[in-house]
């Protein structure tokens, strides 16, 4: 039976369970987003997290517009004054049965081998596996749950609501200053997912100062008063901490854009590269290939004491950069070597990203085979490689970066590390890279050419 306008009270929802439901709802629509564009949804899990691709992972971003719909509803309903509190209510419940069969539809389709627009690979196993997986997940949101009782507006929160809110507000406060620690020496390496990690967690601390002030009831309403003054004072100060760290994080990227434009400038006065992955082999001194390309026109910078995220193997000791004008045709943005104890390990060329379809003609031609997946980029890209004759060629499609990278492994760092623990990287490529791969030297490589002429 409806309830006259003029007898309705409208539903008055708690501050924190409203910036909670926003925050989920904008969290689960910007990551669903994200996915979609980079093509790759991860749902972590205990061991392993899944990775949802193509068709998987537009449905797995249907459900979570689904589950930010669901969270929302509640704090539409508390704006909204009108006596519409029952067609709230059904549009969060169905919105949560359709993001719920979403999900199992997302999460069957991976198991069972659905990957469209890319080529499945369906078994009977995968396909009742996927079946069951779908059902399971999609009778969730069927289960019946005892309804939340409404909000009463007098009604006093008992000393252990009262404990267990200043719990979880010292919880979130304790997490967020960790996740923001380490997250803004990011910010000052112009990293984008480092600012979005320090505003949430700035967010997360200011949900923490709220939890643990909670607002005061109608039974006060000096104290009411006091306590809603205080908690949007919360939230002015961390917009205001959001906005100085975005601030900060767009100056350092348009330094980066400056030192872009510097490299472009080098680009343009440095000689063309005229060596190829197989004219180099490990174990290369880093003096000599200083020496020898400083001879040739290239400025050739070096460094050691490496940070981990500059080393690409744990006992990485050095680094050489440089800029050439281009490779085999193809304008080139950088050239990176790193040298281990006993020499040159790994070569890196970076392209542009409207490089790419040179590149992958480029690519094509390094290596006498090719092999399949080594993994995926951060972004969901897959990584293809080339066995060379000194050494693997990998590369992959740009992806959130503005540029596309070349690494050349040698073989011998490779087999000795890769080969020798079983890296799951190799997968089915094993024998051709561990096992049948015959050694082989350059007769006009980097070395040859710069031998001392004798007598």
């Amino acid at each position: 039976m409806a309830i006259p306008e003029e007898n309705y009270t409208p539903n008055q929802v708690p501050l924190t369970t409203r910036i909670f439901r926003t925050l989920g709802s904008l969290g689960l629509i910007a990551y669903g987003i994200l996915g979609v564009l980079i093509d790759d949804i991860v749902i972590p899990g205990k061991r392993n997290s899944m990775h949802l691709h193509g068709l998987p992972a537009w449905l797995m971003a249907l459900a979570m517009v689904c589950g930010a719909i669901t969270l929302i509803s509640v704090v539409i309903d508390h704006y909204d004054r009108k006596n519409n509190e029952q067609t709230y209510r059904r549009l969060e419940n169905w919105a949560g049965k359709l993001g719920w069969v979403l999900a199992g539809l997302a999460t069957g389709c991976q198991i069972a081998g659905i990957h469209f627009p890319q080529p499945s690979k369906i078994t009977t196993l995968s396909a009742f596996l996927g079946i069951f997986v779908m059902l399971a997940v999609s009778a969730i949101g069927f289960v019946k749950t005892q309804p939340p009782q409404a909000p009463s507006p007098l009604k006093q929160p008992s000393p252990a609501q009262s404990g267990m809110s200043g719990i979880l507000g010292w919880v979130c406060m304790v997490a967020g200053s960790i996740v923001l620690v380490l997250a803004l020496p990011g910010i000052f390496g112009f990293k984008i997912t480092h600012f979005v990690a320090a505003a949430a967690a700035i967010a997360i601390i200011a949900i923490g100062v709220v939890i643990r002030r909670p607002a005061g009831t109608e039974a006060n309403d000096s104290r009411s008063s006091t306590s809603s003054f205080q908690h949007w004072k919360t939230v002015r100060i961390s917009i205001l901490l959001i906005v100085g760290l975005g601030l900060i994080w767009y100056a350092k990227s348009r330094q980066w854009g400056e030192w872009l434009d510097q490299d472009e400038q080098e680009r343009q006065t440095a000689p063309n590269w005229a060596y190829h992955f197989e004219d180099f082999t490990a174990g290369i001194s880093r003096a000599h290939i200083q020496k020898h390309l400083s001879q040739e026109g290239f400025r050739i910078r070096c460094y050691g004491n490496l940070k981990a995220e500059e080393r690409l193997e744990p006992d990485d000791k050095e680094v050489c950069w440089t800029i050439a004008n281009s490779t085999d045709g193809i304008p080139t943005r950088m050239i990176t070597f790193w040298f281990g104890d006993e020499g040159l390990r790994q070569i890196r060329m970076d392209f542009s990203k409207s490089e790419w379809p040179e590149v992958q003609k480029w690519f094509d031609r390094q290596g006498s085979l090719l092999f399949g997946n080594f993994g995926r980029e951060q972004g969901g890209q897959l990584i293809v490689g080339r066995r060379g004759k000194t050494g693997l060629i990998l590369t992959s499609a740009p992806g959130p970066l503005n540029w596309v990278m070349v690494l050349w492994q040698s073989r011998e760092i490779l087999q000795e590390r890769s080969c020798a623990r079983a890296d799951s990287s190799i997968g089915e490529n094993w024998g051709a890279l561990c096992q049948n791969w015959p050694s082989w030297q350059p007769t006009d490589g980097f070395i040859q050419r710069h031998q001392p002429a004798q007598g």
